[in-house]
């Protein structure tokens, strides 16, 4: 999987000008397959399944498994966990101990290999910066405190966070990619997952407004933005390979009209 993501990254699988598209539908998908109802991030068999009408449906060219919302969720229901995790209030020991809760680490693991294994196209992983991960973790923790990290204790995240993606070695995944929306990483902090990931060969992807920055191969994609599922517009700047996340409000018709469009 990892050299059919390479391929389209470098444009090699491209036809006719046609857009290869990197496709998050994960919100918009619970809205419409699951009639709002919650991902079964718990289910790996259910989740399969789910991403594999969600593929059907959309025809990305790379589908997306947003294993952030799956942390978000997690830190949101699993009150023992975020119990123990605020035991003592040192920097970064709310993330050490959510990223070494074996049954979390399991079920991730799971959810993500029975998936891969049933999908017709490569699956990144999405995953929170590690500047991000040190945030959401402190603040389920600790709601009622103030969190401040910088570059060089998102590095020492990035090390326990290497370590919990080696769940998905076997799972066949295509690559990962990092979620910086909420705040840029130093590219020196990655270090610790870059080197994890060459030895897996996966490409690495860190995802900026209007851009993801890839590693391994060294490419850089636009991103289509979210409106464009609910307006048409600005398909006309997208050649070749993009990211994209569709909205969640976005009309199913014009959805499927507006991916015709990128044919």
């Amino acid at each position: 999987m990892p050299d059919r993501l390479k391929s389209i990254l470098e444009g090699s699988n491209s036809e006719n000008g046609s857009s290869q598209l990197i496709m998050n539908a994960e919100d918009y998908a619970q809205r419409v397959l699951l009639q709002g109802k919650a991902i079964p991030w718990h289910d790996a068999t259910a989740y399969a399944n789910h991403l594999g009408q969600t593929a059907a449906l959309l025809k990305p060219q790379v589908s997306v498994i947003s294993i952030d919302k799956m942390i978000e969720q997690e830190l949101a229901d699993n009150s023992k966990l975020t119990a123990a995790m605020g035991e003592k209030k040192r920097a970064g020991y709310a993330l050490r101990t959510f990223m070494g809760n074996e049954d979390f680490k399991a079920a991730a693991g799971s959810l993500v290999t029975s998936t891969v294994k049933t999908q017709r196209v490569p699956v990144l992983v999405q995953m929170p910066s590690p500047l991000q991960l040190l945030y959401l973790t402190a603040q389920a923790a600790q709601p009622d405190a103030e969190h401040e990290f910088d570059n060089d204790a998102a590095e020492n995240a990035a090390i326990y966070c290497a370590d919990w993606l080696r769940a998905f070695k076997d799972a066949g995944i295509a690559g990962l990619i990092f979620d910086e929306r909420a705040g840029e990483v130093a590219k020196e902090a990655y270090q610790p997952i870059n080197n994890m990931a060459e030895h897996y060969l996966w490409p690495v992807g860190v995802r900026r407004d209007n851009e993801v920055i890839f590693t391994n191969p060294d490419v850089t994609i636009p991103v289509l933005d979210t409106e464009y599922w609910t307006t048409g517009d600005n398909s006309s700047e997208v050649s070749g390979v993009a990211f994209t996340e569709i909205a969640r409000d976005a009309v199913p018709e014009q959805v499927l009209e507006f991916r015709e469009k990128l044919s």
